[in-house]
């Protein structure tokens, strides 16, 4: 019996890039203690400030539109005292906020925009619009992280910036020709070794056994690099792969001895023939879909990010041997054991890869 796929749920949040709260804690800590005139910390914090003296303002940072809130209200005070020249008042001022006070701290926002455009690598200029007395809490749309921020002489504050668009990570490393260059990405759901004999004598409604606990998990992949670990199932009509974890890749260098040829006593015999390799092995790959994407999609995939693979959710899996496709086939509950039952057998002329 045919086995039908899961459905996938499109994630509702997407998560930020890993490396965006520390770079924007290095960055935030410079911007402000530039502003301030003294050594500024800031640390990724768990919470965010909260309170009815939580001042925030809409940023457009290069583009990339933000919150930014700060709290408590005695560190917005002790910001527009250093800025205006004098210090903070000791043990701190909750008072109110003044519609003064308001316009000065535009300039710590616009530094904070700055800081926040240059970690995520956005260009263009910052504007700062109305800065207000926080009267609800605005929603994260793409994400948010906080920070712990201190300065001497001031109180202790925290200081939050929400995402109201996506974070992009092109460029991050990538010349801009080679973002455009296009990745082959397929999602390999198990792989194993069969004897060339075995491979070449499989037929239409042949099982080729898989010793997988779930067919539906798989490995998102490419050239045999694993990226991904995912699972596969329907979106809609099409076939998708849901992002679970990100594999650790390695870089493999190949070296290549070139060795001084001598063909002196070579002798002349008749060739190998296709029997004496019947027991050499071959990769087999059971392949769920693949799709073409460009390197810099690529480096910005994360883990909850949701592959389609472009193709029905309907289509047979592929079995390659050696990255060429043999046949197709469906996935089957044999006896309690996955299998792929054999419904095509590719062409020759098909050689190359699905």
């Amino acid at each position: 019996m045919r086995r039908v796929l899961p459905l996938l749920e499109e994630p509702d949040r997407r998560a930020l890039p890993v490396y965006l709260p520390q770079r924007l804690a290095r960055q935030l800590a410079g911007e402000l203690g530039l502003l301030l005139g003294r050594e500024v910390s800031c640390s990724v914090a768990g919470e965010k400030p909260s309170g009815p003296d939580v001042v925030w303002a809409k940023v457009d940072a290069g583009g990339l539109k933000v919150g930014v809130l700060v709290g408590p209200v005695s560190f917005a005070h002790a910001v527009c005292d250093v800025l205006l020249g004098g210090e903070p008042l000791p043990g701190g001022d909750a008072s109110p906020l003044t519609d003064g006070e308001a316009a000065v701290l535009e300039e710590f926002f616009h530094s904070a925009g700055r800081a926040v455009a240059a970690a995520a690598g956005a260009s263009g200029s910052v504007v700062v619009e109305a800065v207000e007395v926080l009267p609800r809490q605005p929603a994260a749309e793409w994400g948010e992280v906080s920070f712990a921020v201190s300065a001497p002489g001031m109180p202790g504050a925290r200081v939050a910036v929400v995402f109201f668009a996506p974070v992009s990570e092109d460029g991050r490393g990538l010349g801009e020709a080679i973002g455009f260059l296009p990745v082959v990405l397929s999602v390999v759901s198990a792989r194993l070794w069969v004897p060339l004999g075995e491979v070449a004598r499989l037929g239409r409604g042949d099982l080729l056994l898989v010793d997988v606990a779930d067919p539906f998990a798989g490995v998102l992949e490419s050239g045999s690099v694993p990226l991904f670990e995912c699972r596969c199932g329907r979106l809609g009509s099409s076939l998708a792969a849901l992002l679970v974890r990100a594999q650790a890749g390695g870089g493999v260098q190949v070296r290549v001895d070139v060795p001084d040829l001598s063909l002196g006593g070579v002798q002349e015999g008749p060739p190998l023939g296709m029997e004496s390799l019947s027991s050499l092995p071959v990769s087999l790959t059971v392949e769920v879909g693949r799709v073409t994407k460009r390197l810099a999609e690529v480096a910005a995939l994360r883990p909850g990010d949701v592959v389609p693979l472009n193709r029905p959710a309907s289509s047979l899996v592929d079995v390659l041997a050696n990255g060429v496709l043999v046949a197709r086939g469906e996935v089957v509950d044999a006896g309690g054991q996955y299998a792929v039952r054999i419904v095509e057998v590719a062409s020759p002329a098909a050689g190359g890869g699905p």
